[in-house]
């Protein structure tokens, strides 16, 4: 018996309702750690691999538990990354999963700062052989066996016999993934290595052939496969037809996104350079999206609008080809032509070459004081804000902090100064903060926010910035109290004191 056409109308219309919420499932982590130090756990992924963006899927208070559970909705396979302080743990979650896990203490030959966050493999408790993390772990095991065992057969042929450089670098290319975190070396191209790469290969095709119905392992070992083609001198075609061609975008897998990203850089980008791919030049410099477009969709390897487009936001996040005043022309006009799920990129690197420009707003902040209470950036408009970034174990930075609060007594009428901690422990901070008092200055606590870290792109301290009264940017390097920031923050109490009878600010 047929069903009516209404009937199916109905239905698959509740099925477009329904499908998006039947996707996302509920990730657990039931989690135990070594020290009881940190306040919180943020749980982090990567919101898109071109601009590579970090998003806060969850923000868990622990305030020092040694156990504890953490839940957090996922609609796909996705790398997270547990934060604890300085320190980040890598975890492939699957929607619906329960991971238990103790999340170690790294030894003191790991080091950790804010700038540079120590990455650490967590433990799990109970874990399946044919656990997507264990099957991953498995082939980066077996890949970095290969390569230690291997890794001067691979290395630079005018490298060989080289005693110093063994010495320098044989220990540390044994130890590293270096083939896959190094794309630009070059193995010695050879029958004899071609022949390992390619025993290599089969064997790991064999003995991991009955998990491949895992789609995100499945294509997680298909780019690695592929990695080991790219050394086996594979041409750009043949890579492209074996590996790309009539595949669908693969964001959130990174073995698919370091191909894509080898694929980019060494074939297309570098071929554009050429005299003889002038009109690709042309394109780039002209800053038009549309027109890089429409040459590229001629090309063999650019036929599918959804890899091209990637592709070209892959060109504009690396600079390449385009200057910066064209560049958010392009860009500008990528995000009105790629479709919703690559939007978003064209949105985080447009957010990310306007990050520290004169005159854009600074990014909005939620940070604790030593007291407990958050402050916002908006709290403290209408001044001019004179930012210093500091630690207390930082000597530089305390020898300018009396500076600091000399500028305060001079400037203060018109300029707030805010200190922010990157003190790893909120208790070092607040005892700093409390012996500092007489300083005068607003005290923030900023290290523990991964999310604040990245948009205010903190690397190092001390760091100094200045803010307009109104919030955006004037310098994102400001000068230091002792580095001449004194004239400009003359100027502006001078300029600020040239009020009109009106009462209107100039």
């Amino acid at each position: 018996m047929s069903m009516r056409p209404e009937i199916k109308l109905v239905i698959l219309f509740f099925s477009f309702l329904i499908a998006p919420l039947v996707r996302a499932a509920t990730v657990t982590l039931k989690i135990e750690t070594e020290s009881a130090k940190q306040n919180f756990l943020f749980v982090m992924s990567e919101s898109d691999p071109v601009s590579q963006r970090r998003e806060v899927l969850q923000k868990f208070d622990i305030n020092g538990a040694l156990r504890f559970e953490v839940k957090f909705d996922l609609d796909e396979v996705t790398q997270v990354f547990l934060r604890l302080g300085w320190v980040e743990y890598p975890l492939f979650a699957e929607p619906g999963a329960t991971y238990d896990l103790l999340l170690p203490e790294p030894g003191r030959e790991v080091a950790r700062s804010f700038a540079v966050t120590a990455r650490v493999s967590p433990v799990f408790k109970t874990i399946k052989t044919d656990e997507l993390n264990y099957l991953i772990a498995a082939v980066n095991r077996r890949y970095d066996a290969f390569f230690e065992e291997h890794y001067m057969e691979f290395a630079y042929e005018n490298l060989r016999g080289n005693d110093a450089w063994k010495r320098s670098e044989g220990e540390r290319l044994k130890k590293l993934n270096w083939a896959t975190e190094n794309p630009d070396i070059k193995p010695v191209n050879s029958s004899h290595t071609d022949s390992l790469l390619m025993a290599f290969s089969a064997s790991l095709q064999a003995e991991f052939a009955s998990f491949q119905r895992k789609n995100f392992f499945s294509t997680y070992l298909r780019f690695t496969l592929a990695d080991l083609d790219r050394m086996r001198k594979w041409g750009n075609n043949e890579i492209f037809n074996s590996y790309f061609k009539d595949y669908p975008l693969e964001l959130r897998n990174p073995a698919y996104v370091h191909m894509l990203r080898w694929f980019n850089r060494d074939f297309v980008f570098r071929w554009c350079e050429r005299a003889q791919a002038e009109e690709f030049v042309k394109a780039f410099e002209s800053g038009s999206f549309m027109a890089l477009d429409t040459l590229f969709a001629k090309t063999t390897w650019y036929g599918n609008p959804d890899f091209r487009h990637v592709s070209l936001l892959m060109a504009l996040e690396r600079d390449l080809l385009i200057m910066d005043t064209q560049r958010m022309k392009a860009l500008n006009e990528a995000e009105q032509t790629v479709k919703v799920p690559l939007k978003p990129i064209a949105q985080h690197i447009i957010s990310n070459k306007k990050a520290g420009k004169r005159g854009e707003p600074a990014p909005p902040f939620k940070l604790t004081d030593h007291t407990g209470v958050i402050k916002e950036l908006s709290e403290f408009s209408g001044k001019h804000i004179y930012i210093n970034f500091y630690a207390s174990w930082c000597a530089s930075c305390m020898a300018e902090m009396r500076q600091i609060a000399a500028l305060r007594k001079a400037y203060g009428k018109h300029v707030e100064f805010i200190s922010i901690s990157m003190d790893e422990q909120y208790e070092d901070f607040k005892d700093f903060v409390l012996k500092s008092r007489e300083m005068g200055q607003k005290f923030l606590f900023g290290s523990q926010d991964p999310e604040f870290l990245e948009t205010w792109q903190i690397r190092s301290v001390p760091r100094y910035m200045l803010l307009d009264r109104e919030g955006r940017i004037i310098r994102f390097e400001a000068q230091s109290p002792t580095g001449g920031i004194e004239k400009e923050l003359e100027k502006i109490k001078n300029e600020a004191e040239k009020k009109p009878k009106n009462g209107a600010w100039n």
